[in-house]
This record gives structure tokens, C-alpha cells and sequence, in this order.
């Protein structure tokens, strides 16, 4: 029976052996593949076979190498065979190297030469070529100097011209060198050349200017005015006249709208719609809008960007130009505008028209900033709206202040007022759908309030001087509130809206005052209830003369049936507020009056020393509170 031997007592190498064969994988190609191979001449597995085993794959590889020696020996052969035939072309590249030097000594002298004259000729055209491109760079092509007098008619022109400065500006390089006489001698020419051809080109320009009566110009006036831009007073002058000639063609253009409409009567004249101020007004300034972006563009293609390196700039701007152009047009616009400012009186209509002047006087100016004739012209034709809408409106109201009319019998404004104050909604709504920058807009407007509030507030508090107090109070309160109504919803008039609200506080204090005194004078209440309220604590109440028991037990009792009574009408003057919001309020504050009032009387009779204080003042104040609501 075999002992079983641990790993320990085995053999170190013997273990790693052993290990090594149980842990070889046989399903690996390798070993399949030699397990095949072996198959292919390994007969039956006996321990002869076996022990043959090692001799037979030796004998095995010997034959192997010896087949792979004998494959190769073509190879080896033909690698002797290259190296042979390499060693000959060796051996003659030899010769033929020493053929060449010696040929090269025999004919060193016949290439040095060669290659002198080879030199000299490469020499010659480089300086030919030099030569031929100096005079390139300072004299002009025939055809050039041809184009030149021809004038701006093509681009041949235009491109001489560009070449001849180009010249002049090499020039200064050459007056810098020793050659200064030859540099001398060409800028001479070629100023007198660049003269000519300017001069050529100031004149071909203005003929198209004063020849141009449309909207539009020659195709190589954009050209013409850039290569101008290095002679600025040249092109000073050239916009001059295209001024004046836009001057001449715009007037008769503008009043031939006004007067004669278009072809064929279509459109028609704009002076026909005289009797619509708005329309006609608006139609006017609508048309020199018009006319200024078409100016403004045509103008804004003319100064075009010059290009890089440009002499000089012109004094004239896109905005210059263009307002000195439209400044012809204020002279028809102001005469008209003057005719309809006096003939209508309306002040709503002068408003409207000087809303629409302010709109196009800013659509004008965006257009125009920098103009040092359009815009002040515009602003005075502004000016002389305004002032025509601030006459009429001043006319209005220094009459109410001359003769203030009476309030109506139910304590609102008179007609003359109202109409004022309906105005003053107009204005507002007008001013809130107008398209004038905001800005602008409301400042002009609190002027516009400014004027029209005092004077109007003065005029009604004059007019109800004749009245008592309280009605002078509801009157300007009901007043007041018709014009809080109409700048409602205006934030322009937020600060006139909120100057209002403190008046019309300051009117229902004083309607609430006397009220409240009126009510508690009945009964000499109030009178009791100073008393009261001033009574030393000293002394019972009861013992002070007025306040007896019987002295004011018929107080309360008139106060009451006045109050109370079935016939009475409570605060009557409180129903001639118009306004539901603030009557309610009034009566309330003076019923809270009225309250408090009873509360110190009740207070002090309860602590008065009265036999029975429920007969004198029979109520609560809780109780008198809800027999008032």
C-alpha cells in the first residue's frame, strides 16, 4: 500500500516539476499543434517507441535543416553573383570618374568664362527689368495720361488717377536718397499732372450737380467725390453746389405739393386740406420727412468711407449737408403754419397741431443732429406752435380769472370750467398716445399742467368766495375731483395728480369741521362737551352751571330729535358731493366726529355725579354709533 507523501518531504525541484505539469493547460494551440504533428510519425505508443522518442525528433530536426540548407542555396549563389557585378560597376564608375577629371582640367578655363558671361548677361536683365519697373512707378502709360484729360467717364480714369498718386507718394522716398535732382524733376511732373487731372474732376463734378434735377446721379459720382476727399476745399465747394442745386429742386418740389398736387391731380394739393388743421399740418411736415430720409440717403452714399491714407477731411458732415439742404423747406412751412394758428382758436386743435409738430420735430432731428441750420429751425417752428396753443389757452383763462363764474346750483364747476377741465383730459389722452419720446413728452406736459392748475384752482376759489365754507369746500372738492378723474391713469401727470390729492384732503377736512360743529351745535352739545371734557375733577359735573341735570337732559334731547328725527335729513350738504367714493367718506368721518363727541359727554355723565345717568344720556356710545348707521 503506497504511503502518501506531503509537499513538504518532496523534492524542491521534483515539487516545482510536478506543480508545473498540473498546472499546464492542454488545450492551448501550441501544444495541440505539437501533439498533431508528433502523430504524423509517431507510431504505436509502446516503451520502445518511447524510449526512441528523443532520437527520433533529433534525427527528425537534422532533416528538416538540411532541407531548409539545401532551399537556400540558390540564394547563396545568386547574393555571389550581385557581389561580383557590384564590384564591377565599382571598378568603371572608377574609370569614369577619373575621365571627368581629367576633362574638367583640360576645360576649367573655357567654364570659368562661361560662367562670367553667364553673370553678366543675368546681371544686365536684372537691370533692365529694374530700369523697366522704376519707369513703370514714376511715369504714366499712355493710355493713362489719355483717360486723364478724357475726364471720369470709366474706370480707366480713375484707376490713372490712382496710379499717379501713387507716383507722387514713391517720389518722397527718392528725395530722400542721393538722386535728389531726378526726384525733384519727377514730382514736378507729376504735380502738374495730379493738378490737371483734379482739376478735370472738380469740373466734371459740378456739371453732374448742377445738371442733376432727380434723385439720383452719374454711376461714378461715388468715385469722383472719395478720390476728391485729398482736396478738401475742392470738395468743400463740390458740396456747395450740390447744396444749392437740392436747395432749388426741393422748394420747387415742395411747393408744387402744396399747390398743384401730383400728376393728374393725385394727390392732391396739400393746401386744399387748409380747412383740416391737423391734416394739413400733418401732411406738410409728413412730406419734409419723407424728402429728408431720401436726402439723408442719397447724401450718406456720397460720403462714402475714404480710403486709408486720405489727405484731408471735408468740413461738411451727412447731417450738415443734409440740414442745410431741408432748411429751404421752414420758410413755406412756417407761413402756413402761422395762418393756421390764427384762424382757429380752438385750444384742443392747436394742441393737437403742436403734438404733431413735436413728433416730427424729433422725427427730423434724430435725422439731423449735427445740423447747425435744420434744427433750429425746426425747434423755431416748435416754438411758434407752442406759443400760438399757450395763447389761446392763456386767452381762456385769464377771462375766468377776470370774471370767475358762480358754481351750479349743485356745487359743480360752471360750464367755462369744465370745459377746461375737459381740455385737460383731452391733452392727457392725446399726450399718452403720442409717440414723441417720453422724455420730451412729459416734461412738455407739466408745463402744459403748471399752467392750466393754478390759474383754474385760483379762478374757482375767486368764484366761491360769495359762498359760506362748507359749500366753498364741496365746490372745490367736486372740482378737484373732475380733475384727478381726467389725468387718471396718466403716469406723466403723477406729480399734478398727487399736489390734488393733498388739496383735496385739505377740502374734506374742512367740509368734515363744519359739519360735524353744525351737528353738535344742535342742542348746544358741542358746548356740553367742552365742558366735559375741561371739567377739573374737583367739583361734580352735575354742580357746574350749564350741566345741571335738567339743563341737559333737554340738550340731548334736541340733539337727539335732530339727529334722530323723523322728518331730518342728516348732513344734506354731503349728498351734493358728486363723487360716491369721497361722500361716503366725508360722513363717515363726521359721524366718527359726532361719536367721539357723545362718547367724552357719556363718559363724563356716567362719572358726573347724576342720580340717573341712563335718562340723561340713555345710550352707549356702541348703542348711538349703530342708531347713526
Amino acid at each position: 500500500m503506497a504511503v502518501p507523501v506531503s509537499s513538504a518531504d518532496m523534492n524542491p525541484t521534483l515539487a516545482k516539476k510536478l506543480r508545473k505539469v498540473l498546472e499546464m493547460r492542454l488545450d492551448t494551440p501550441e501544444l495541440t499543434g505539437s501533439l498533431m504533428d508528433l502523430s504524423s510519425f509517431y507510431g504505436e505508443n509502446s516503451p520502445e517507441h518511447r524510449r526512441g522518442l528523443r532520437a527520433q525528433l533529433e534525427r527528425r530536426g537534422v532533416e528538416v535543416h538540411k532541407k531548409m540548407l539545401e532551399a537556400f542555396r540558390p540564394v547563396a549563389e545568386a547574393v555571389q553573383e550581385l557581389d561580383r557585378s557590384v564590384d564591377d560597376v565599382i571598378g568603371k564608375c572608377d574609370g569614369v570618374t577619373e575621365r571627368l577629371r581629367e576633362v574638367k582640367e583640360k576645360n576649367a578655363a573655357l567654364i570659368e568664362a562661361s560662367e562670367t558671361i553667364q553673370s553678366k548677361r543675368e546681371s544686365v536683365a536684372s537691370k533692365r527689368e529694374m530700369v523697366g519697373s522704376f519707369f513703370e512707378q514714376i511715369f504714366l502709360r499712355p493710355d493713362e495720361a489719355a483717360a486723364l484729360t478724357q475726364g471720369p467717364e470709366n474706370e480707366a480714369f480713375f484707376s490713372a488717377l490712382q496710379h499717379l498718386q501713387s507716383i507722387q507718394r514713391d517720389n518722397q522716398v527718392l528725395l530722400q536718397i542721393a538722386n535728389q535732382r531726378a526726384g525733384i524733376e519727377i514730382m514736378d511732373k507729376m504735380s502738374t499732372q495730379l493738378e490737371q487731372a483734379f482739376e478735370v474732376l472738380y469740373r466734371w463734378i459740378i456739371d453732374r450737380f448742377q445738371e442733376m434735377q432727380g434723385k439720383g446721379y452719374d454711376s461714378y459720382m461715388d468715385n469722383a467725390l472719395v478720390a476728391l476727399r485729398s482736396r478738401p476745399a475742392l470738395l468743400d465747394i463740390c458740396l456747395d453746389e450740390y447744396v444749392m442745386a437740392r436747395k432749388s429742386v426741393l422748394l420747387r418740389q415742395f411747393l408744387a405739393a402744396l399747390t398743384t398736387g401730383g400728376s393728374g391731380g393725385m394727390p392732391r394739393p396739400i393746401d386744399m386740406l387748409a380747412h383740416e388743421p391737423t391734416r394739413f399740418v400733418g401732411d406738410m411736415l409728413a412730406w419734409v420727412h419723407e424728402a429728408l430720409a431720401v436726402e439723408r440717403d442719397l447724401v450718406q452714399t456720397l460720403f462714402q468711407a475714404s480710403p486709408a491714407g486720405s489727405a484731408g477731411q471735408s468740413q461738411h458732415s451727412v447731417s450738415s449737408v443734409v440740414g442745410a439742404i431741408l432748411v429751404e423747406l421752414s420758410g413755406p412751412i412756417k407761413g402756413r403754419l402761422k395762418q393756421v394758428l390764427a384762424s382757429n382758436s380752438s385750444v384742443i386743435l392747436c394742441f393737437q397741431v403742436s403734438n404733431i409738430l413735436e413728433f416730427y420735430v424729433h422725427a427730423i432731428s434724430s435725422k439731423c443732429v449735427a445740423s447747425t441750420e435744420m434744427h433750429p429751425s425746426m425747434l423755431e417752428l416748435s416754438e411758434l406752435c407752442r406759443a400760438g396753443f399757450m395763447n389761446a389757452l392763456q386767452s381762456h383763462l385769464d377771462r375766468l380769472l377776470r370774471s370767475p363764474p358762480p358754481p351750479n346750483s349743485d356745487l359743480t364747476p360752471a360750464h367755462s370750467v369744465a370745459e377746461v377741465i375737459a381740455w385737460t383730459e383731452q391733452m392727457a389722452g392725446l399726450c399718452a398716445s403720442s409717440i414723441v419720446p417720453e422724455e420730451h413728452r412729459c416734461s412738455s406736459f407739466a408745463k402744459i399742467l403748471d399752467s392750466i392748475l393754478e390759474p383754474l384752482l385760483r379762478a374757482c376759489v375767486l368764484s366761491s368766495q360769495a359762498r359760506n365754507s362748507t359749500d366753498a369746500a364741496i365746490f372745490m372738492l367736486n372740482t378737484t375731483c373732475m380733475l384727478l378723474s381726467a389725468l387718471a391713469g396718466h403716469d406723466f401727470a403723477a406729480a399734478a395728480s398727487r399736489d390734488l390729492e393733498s388739496r383735496l384732503e385739505g377740502f374734506v377736512s374742512t367740509v368734515v369741521d363744519d359739519q360735524a360743529a353744525a351737528l353738535l351745535r344742535n342742542g348746544n352739545i358741542g358746548d356740553k362737551v367742552r365742558a366735559a371734557s375741561t371739567a377739573d375733577g374737583q367739583q361734580p359735573l352735575s354742580t357746574v352751571v350749564g350741566m345741571e341735570p335738567g339743563v341737559l337732559m333737554e340738550s340731548v334731547r334736541k340733539f337727539y330729535h335732530s339727529i334722530f328725527g323723523g322728518n331730518v335729513v342728516l348732513m344734506p350738504q354731503c349728498d351734493r358731493i358728486h363723487v360716491h367714493k369721497h361722500r361716503n367718506l366725508v360722513r363717515s368721518q363726521i359721524l366718527s366726529r359726532v361719536v367721539a363727541a357723545y362718547t367724552v359727554l357719556y363718559d363724563a355723565v356716567s362719572k358726573g355725579g347724576y342720580e340717573d345717568p341712563s335718562i340723561i344720556a340713555p345710550h352707549t356710545p356702541e348703542q348711538f354709533s349703530t342708531l347713526l348707521q
